[in-house]
């Protein structure tokens, strides 16, 4: 998904975590990602009590040429969305809605997907 996405923005942090025996070095590195009109802000860490890893801090996504997982897709019309998340939802109350906010517990981001005419027209990705 990030392939074609320009890195703008990096900053790089490294300190010494004393807290822990022996201690060890650290570093965290935020960017921005552009596409386009796409935009996310990306956050990478090597805490040594988890394995590397990054978070999704923000960002939007506004055009087709980016996929998410499960065929999301900026396009898709609203009951092919909900199709991927649910079993069952009901038709009428699919071209009801116009955002669908999903919030996540473990990161305190936020996923707010916004429909236009049925279709999937943004994505936004929100810190708390």
């Amino acid at each position: 998904m990030l392939k074609d996405f320009t890195i703008t923005n990096f900053k790089r942090d490294t300190f010494t975590n004393t807290n822990i025996s022996p201690a060890f070095f650290e570093w965290s590195e935020s960017m921005d990602l552009i596409q386009g009109g796409n935009k996310l802000n990306i956050f990478l860490d090597n805490d040594p009590e988890a394995s590397t890893h990054g978070y999704l801090r923000g960002g939007q996504i506004v055009d087709t040429k980016v996929a998410f997982a499960k065929d999301i897709r900026i396009g898709m019309s609203a009951q092919d969305f909900y199709q991927s998340f649910f079993d069952y939802f009901p038709k009428e109350l699919s071209s009801k809605y116009k955002v669908v906010w999903f919030e996540s517990c473990a990161l305190d981001v936020s996923h707010l997907y916004i429909f236009n005419k049925g279709l999937l027209s943004s994505v936004k990705f929100i810190s708390q």
